[in-house]
């Protein structure tokens, strides 16, 4: 009787087995279609397209194809399993452009994907910022900031930067170990005479970029130190945040803000509102003085009574 039920065991598993490893995958497709955003959407036929398959946030393979006159593109039998995903992504004029993550459809339902490629430009005038953030902290070796740029394009082109006259965000005088990353929409940046020079391409939208560096305190018992800030670009908002607690920081350029909290910690705001290219923002930050340097004034303070005091009753003496 147990011989007979193992055998009926070995046969079902055998049977699982079996189907699981005849059964298909499910297939689906994507298809979609490539514009030209700044020839009012117009189809953009003969662009490469390339579809790019990832599987545990890696890049498996890769697809090729060719848009049509109606500057549509398809990829036809995909896997459509939770395994994988999927990015469209052209190049058109030496810039590329990506979709979302899309999916294979498997009926006509799904949404197709519209990649839209934009022609080029170098003129940088239609470039602004739309918020630029300053976080400020202060330790004893220096001043920790670190910036972040909203930069939009308002133009209908892909603005991409002249070799010879690439877009800069000046740093302020004697900083150091500079950083930059946190770019959206690719390109890179480099650090060149005192400024942050940008050669990413940007398209219409806009990219952030984000700066760090520190201006070192010499001084240990320095408690106010000033630098400025160029605003090269024209700015819709300009806010400065302190996260040293009890210290102060204002500007004449710039007013005072709400606070804000973050994560249990108050920062001290101050802000300015539509700035104009060529603005310089003065920052001035002061520290609260220490229990010994409070111990000192008082000293002070009591020292400047007395002589207030002693100085009229000497004299009267004397007399």
């Amino acid at each position: 009787m147990n011989r007979l039920r193992e055998l009926v065991f070995v046969t079902l598993a055998a049977f699982v087995v079996v189907s699981a490893w005849g059964e298909e995958s499910p297939t689906g497709s994507i298809s979609g279609r490539v514009l030209n955003g700044t020839l009012d959407d117009s189809p953009a036929p003969g662009v490469e397209t390339t579809l790019f398959i990832i599987s545990e946030q890696r890049l498996r393979d890769s697809l090729s194809t060719v848009t049509d006159e109606s500057g549509a593109f398809v990829f036809g039998e995909l896997e459509a399993t939770p395994q994988l995903s999927y990015v469209v992504g052209v190049v058109y004029r030496d810039i590329q452009y990506f979709s979302d993550r899309v999916e294979p459809a498997r009926d006509d339902s799904a949404e197709e994907p519209v990649l839209r490629v934009y022609e080029t430009t170098d003129d940088r005038s239609r470039l602004r910022v739309v918020n630029h953030h300053l976080f400020i902290s202060v330790t004893d070796c220096c001043v920790r900031v670190q910036e972040v740029l909203l930069i939009k394009n308002d133009s209908a082109y892909t603005f991409v930067p002249n070799p010879a006259a690439l877009p800069e965000i000046p740093l302020p005088d004697g900083a150091e170990n500079v950083v930059t990353g946190g770019m959206i929409g690719g390109g890179n940046s480099v650090v060149q005479a005192g400024s942050v020079r940008m050669s990413l391409p940007i398209p219409p939208g806009g990219v952030e970029i984000l700066v760090q560096y520190e201006l070192p305190t010499t001084d240990a018992g320095r408690r106010e130190y000033r630098f400025e800030r160029a605003i090269v670009y024209p700015t819709d908002a300009f806010d400065v945040f302190l996260s040293t607690p009890g210290s102060d920081i204002t500007s004449e350029a710039l007013g005072d803000s709400a606070p804000i909290v973050a994560e249990g910690m108050e920062y001290r705001r101050i802000a300015g509102r539509d700035l104009a290219a060529g603005v310089d923002i003065d920052l001035t930050i002061r520290q609260p003085s220490t229990r010994r340097e409070r111990g000192f004034q008082r000293f002070l303070l009591f020292m400047a009574i007395v002589a207030f005091i002693a100085v009229p009753t000497l004299v009267m003496l004397r007399r």
